[in-house]
C-alpha cells in the first residue's frame, strides 16, 4: 500500500524494512500508515521543501564555476570573479549575464585563468595572529640598547617641535592658549574692518 503512495516520487521517499517511510528531504519518519503520508505530500511544507530541490538542482547545473560559499552557507561563491551572490536562481542568472563573468568565462575557456578557490575565513584570522607574533618576536631582538637610545632621540625631537608653534620657539602650552584667542580677535576685527569699508 505504501509503494501506491509513493509511486513517482521514489527519489524524495525510501520505505524502510519495518514498513516505515522516509523523506530524503528533511529526513522524516513517518508511520507505517499511508495516510501519515499521503497528508504529507498534500500539505504546503511538502511543496516548499521540493521547490528547494528543485532549486538546488537547478543551481547544481552551475556547479564547476559556483558553488555554496564555506563562510557564508547562505550565498554562492563564484569560482570564475571570486564574488558571493545570493543564494537563488535570479541573483545567479544575473550574474552569469554580467560582463565580469562572461569576460572570465571566456578566459577560463581560452585556458587563461584558472579557478579561485574561495579563502577560508578562519584560516586568514590565523594567519594573521602568527605574523603578529613574529612581528613582535623581531621588535623584541631589535629592542638592544642602541636602538632603545635612538627611540629616546625622537622622543626628544618630538616633544621640540611640540614646543615650537607657529614659527615661535620655546613657547609654552599655557602662553599658546592664551595667544589664540587674542590672533582670533585680531582677525575677526580685520574682517569687520574689511566688511564695513566695502559699504
Amino acid at each position: 500500500m505504501m509503494e501506491s503512495v509513493i509511486a513517482g516520487r521514489e527519489e524524495h521517499f525510501t520505505v524502510l524494512g519495518d514498513g516505515r517511510c522516509q523523506c530524503q528531504l528533511n529526513g522524516h519518519v513517518f508511520s507505517s500508515n499511508p495516510q501519515d503520508v499521503l497528508k504529507f505530500i498534500n500539505g504546503s511544507k511538502y511543496q516548499r521543501l521540493l521547490a528547494c530541490a528543485e532549486n538546488e538542482k537547478q543551481m547544481a547545473k552551475y556547479s564547476p564555476f559556483m558553488y555554496t560559499s564555506k563562510n557564508f552557507p547562505d550565498k554562492m561563491y563564484c569560482a570564475l570573479t571570486a564574488h558571493l551572490v545570493n543564494r537563488n536562481l535570479v541573483s545567479i542568472e544575473r550574474h552569469i549575464q554580467g560582463k565580469k563573468y562572461k569576460k572570465a568565462k571566456e578566459q577560463y575557456d581560452k585556458g587563461e585563468l584558472e579557478l579561485i578557490e574561495e579563502p577560508d575565513l578562519e584560516d586568514e584570522d590565523d594567519e594573521e595572529e602568527e605574523k603578529e607574533e613574529e612581528t613582535d618576536t623581531v621588535v623584541d631582538a631589535a629592542m638592544d640598547e642602541g636602538f632603545l637610545e635612538t627611540l629616546d632621540r625622537m622622543d626628544d625631537v618630538e616633544e621640540r617641535i611640540i614646543s615650537v608653534t607657529r614659527g615661535r620657539p620655546h613657547v609654552t602650552e599655557e602662553e599658546v592658549a592664551l595667544l589664540r584667542p587674542k590672533q582670533n580677535a585680531a582677525r575677526h576685527q580685520k574682517k569687520r574692518q574689511k566688511a564695513a569699508s566695502g559699504l
